[in-house]
């Protein structure tokens, strides 16, 4: 027998408080071994739904499906999980790596748990085969976005499946990257005889394939549907995953996918121009629950830093969030962007992701949880965590709300809360009245703690309720895993004190001021201060030598990780 799936007469539907959603109505698909087929249609058709069902990701609501003549509709989860193993390899737009795994790691981990040999030495070959050999122990953080689809994609093919699943591989990548993407899915599934199914909005990529379905609908589908189990795609149910010594690295758990639009207003006047006249992007994040089932679960958006370091705080505070039966939604802000670790840290881009285009995302995303079923809109936080610590608390100003929330039925965050933000650029007239807080090391000289405490009596000043921890001996990134290091900050020279209220770079190209009304930097930005007839006395007194120190401390880390619990336990649970 040739045929390795067959779909008759499958449907699927979704019933949320006020009605039935149809995503899929009487599916027919036969696919043959060694075929090739790209699946194309309207965002909201059912493709990824289809995609998930072939998976086994996704129960049909009726009809039958068989894989290798088997029905697998028939099955329990954990048959169909063990028939997905050893058969199925499934490639998604976000990558889904385990981001505390490296890339060895990430691979090797699937041929460990179906318990083969030398799966370190198996996951080496498979990565050096897609050009990755000088990445083997690079985190999915220091890679960019075509780098860990080819990561993924080594992770999907690792058990040589039957059947590859590729749901928008292309997705989040430019055009360089889907190209090599393509070529090499193409390529492996020709080499090893392997059937392949993709999902594809690129017209070249799906014509690459013999045969071409359009999938179409005749009504919107919401999003969130869009279920997503990361760990079945490389194991089973919700897992613990160890490191060599044995220790926990985090939990796996019930991940859905969301996607939606949002606007990109690159600085604050945007915001007042009308952020409709800004580019728009499809920005993806994982909304993941906890164990404890909840008829609607609060949940804390977690926004990460301005390297674009996705993820791995998810097996750190958010396995503390969830534990006490609060969700976790992490935001993806660069790679919808085309950006990832080694544009901004290697290559230095960081002007190409600002603090306003990630608080206009988390607005967004507050909005798109309101809908949310299984989702309290009464009950929405945010934690960020330094440029994501920005973003938190600039949703909490009138101006960068509002044009984003225009309906007064939608709820503000109830909590915001920073870790070692910059604490610059906010005029705290017309702020939510709603609980922020703030965590940040006495010894921080990227995150200055004088300006973040200027900010907070600002913010209370004007109405707002604002609070901060500062902790002594404390650097930047203090709750991180990594030990304290010097981070080579060579263009700005800087110290702050009550006389020293400037942020200076070295070579007085750039400053930011703050005083007793407004802490802004858009004022000041392109003001040389060097041409001020002070610069050399404010240099000689305020200068400090190159570089700062990051890196984590036990103490810090671990009080603000109980005091964030206090905090949502008060604003996110009562």
């Amino acid at each position: 027998m040739n045929t390795l799936l067959k779909l008759k007469k499958v449907n699927l539907k979704y019933q949320t408080d006020k009605d039935t959603i149809k995503v899929l109505n009487n599916i027919d698909l036969t696919t043959k071994k060694k075929d090739t087929i790209s699946i194309v249609g309207e965002s909201g058709s059912g493709k990824t739904s289809l995609i998930m069902l072939i998976g086994g990701l996704e129960k049909a609501t009726s009809g039958k499906i068989f894989f290798q003549d088997q029905d697998i509709t028939s099955l329990s989860e954990d048959e169909v999980s063990e028939i997905r193993r050893k058969h199925i390899g499934i490639v998604f737009q976000s990558f889904y790596l385990i981001p505390n795994y490296t890339a060895v790691e990430n691979v090797a981990l699937t041929l460990e748990l179906n318990k083969l040999k030398n799966p370190q030495q198996q996951a080496k070959e498979l990565l050096d085969r897609f050009g990755l050999k000088n990445r083997f122990n690079n985190l999915p953080s220091q890679l960019s976005g075509g780098e860990q689809q080819r990561v993924a994609i080594a992770r999907a093919i690792a058990m040589k499946p039957d059947l590859i699943l590729a749901d928008e591989p292309t997705g989040n990548l430019d055009s360089k990257n889907s190209v090599m993407i393509s070529n090499i899915l193409f390529k492996y599934v020709k080499e090893e005889g392997s059937s392949l199914i993709i999902v594809t909005h690129d017209p070249k990529l799906a014509n690459k394939a013999k045969r071409k379905i359009k999938i179409t609908s005749k009504e919107p589908k919401e999003k969130y549907h869009t279920k997503k189990w990361i760990g079945k795609l490389i194991g089973d149910n919700a897992m613990s995953l160890k490191d060599e010594y044995g220790d926990c690295k985090g939990t796996i758990y019930r991940t859905e996918e969301i996607t939606f639009e949002a606007y990109t207003p690159r600085v604050s006047k945007d915001f007042m121009d009308g952020v409709e006249n800004d580019k728009k992007y499809t920005i993806t994040g994982l909304l993941t629950l906890p164990k404890k089932k909840q008829k609607k679960y609060p949940v804390m958006i977690m926004i990460m830093n301005s390297a674009c370091a996705y993820g791995y705080r998810n097996f750190t505070l958010g396995d503390d969030i969830k534990r006490e039966g609060v969700a976790t939604l992490e935001l993806e802000n660069c790679i919808p962007r085309g950006l990832s670790i080694y544009n901004m840290i290697i290559q230095g881009n960081f002007d190409k992701l600002t603090p306003w285009m990630g608080a206009a995302d988390a607005l967004y995303a507050l909005k798109f949880l309101h809908k949310h079923p299984k989702i309290n809109p009464e009950k929405i936080g945010i934690v960020g965590f330094s440029w994501g610590g920005n973003v938190a608390v600039y949703t909490a100003l009138d101006i960068i709300r509002k044009p984003i929330i225009k309906d007064d039925n939608i709820n503000d965050f109830a909590l915001r809360v920073g870790f070692y933000p910059y604490c610059r650029y906010l005029d705290p007239q017309g702020i939510t009245k709603n609980k922020i807080h703030m965590f940040v090391g006495a010894e921080d000289q990227t995150t200055l703690a004088l300006f973040c405490k200027d900010m907070t009596d600002s913010i209370n000043k004007f109405g707002g309720n604002a609070s901060i921890d500062i902790y002594p001996g404390a650097y930047h990134n203090f709750d991180d895993v990594n030990k304290e290091e010097q981070a080579k900050f060579t263009t700005m020279q800087f110290k702050v004190t009550d006389k020293c209220k400037y942020w200076v770079a070295k070579d007085g190209s750039r400053s930011w001021r703050m005083d007793d009304k407004i802490i802004d930097m858009d004022a000041y930005k392109g003001w040389n201060f060097s041409s001020d007839k002070n610069w050399e006395a404010y240099k000689k007194e305020c200068e400090l030598p190159w570089g700062a120190i990051v890196g984590r401390n036990d103490k810090a880390a671990e009080q603000s990780a109980k005091k964030l619990i206090k905090l949502i336990n008060k604003h996110l649970k009562k």
